[in-house]
């Protein structure tokens, strides 16, 4: 994983990848990313194969939407701001 700075709660996750993203905050819940899934399938009323969200995360191509979604299941809020 790359360097980070976390400060309170806040993370700069500028230049992580999905998968390192996602992994952290699953592992902040505490729960499996089959977990996730089954949690962001209902939110969005829709089946959700594991191995189509694994290689959507191994290859760094989620969608803005996914991510909104993956934040708002997880307990998260996105929040862009200036460089300091």
């Amino acid at each position: 994983m790359n360097k980070s700075i976390i400060y309170n709660q806040t993370m700069d996750i500028s230049d992580w990848t999905n998968r390192e993203i996602v992994q952290v905050l699953v592992a902040r819940k505490k729960i499996t990313q089959k977990e996730l899934i089954k949690k962001l399938s209902e939110k969005l009323q829709k089946e959700i194969p594991q191995s189509t969200f694994a290689n959507s995360l191994w290859r760094n191509n989620l969608r803005l939407y996914d991510f909104q979604q993956i934040c708002d299941v997880l307990g998260y809020s996105i929040i862009i701001q200036p460089k300091s």
